[in-house]
């Protein structure tokens, strides 16, 4: 008779180099960098390219460090880049199993969304999203074994 075990009952996933991490601490960290991107395109978006007084104080003599950060923000919007980076990283993450390039596609696809690149990163977050639950089912999976 098998006996339920405190070690039988956790969900891990693997999250690459031989090491795993249980499910619901995997879960939660995927959760605050996904906050943390969502509040940073958040903040990018509506403080820095739509602000008027912040393109007026831009058009300045004198730039301030908020201008530059602003500048590079621009420039990841010219290309969809945070959308091509979440859909490379949402397409390795589905064949490399990766726990990294799966929340690397979830942020990367949130920031995407905000910032102006809404298909491909529409599509990578999506994928990551898919990855991400295919880990939980896999990890789930396992222990029933």
């Amino acid at each position: 008779m098998l006996r339920h075990t405190e070690a039988a009952a956790t969900h891990t996933l693997d999250v690459g180099a031989r090491r795993h991490m249980k499910t619901r601490p995997a879960i939660f960290t995927s959760m605050v960098f996904l906050a943390g991107a969502l509040g940073f395109s958040l903040w990018a978006r509506y403080e820095l390219i739509e602000s008027i007084s912040v393109a007026t104080m831009c058009n300045a003599t004198s730039v301030p460090m908020r201008c530059i950060v602003r500048d590079y923000v621009i420039a990841t919007t010219i290309l969809p880049l945070w959308g091509y980076i979440a859909l490379a990283a949402g397409a390795i993450a589905v064949f490399s199993r990766r726990f990294d390039l799966t929340v690397l596609a979830l942020v990367t696809g949130a920031i995407g969304l905000v910032l102006y690149a809404g298909a491909t990163a529409a599509a990578g977050f999506l994928v990551g999203w898919i990855t991400l639950a295919g880990s939980i089912a896999r990890a789930r999976s396992a222990k029933d074994r």
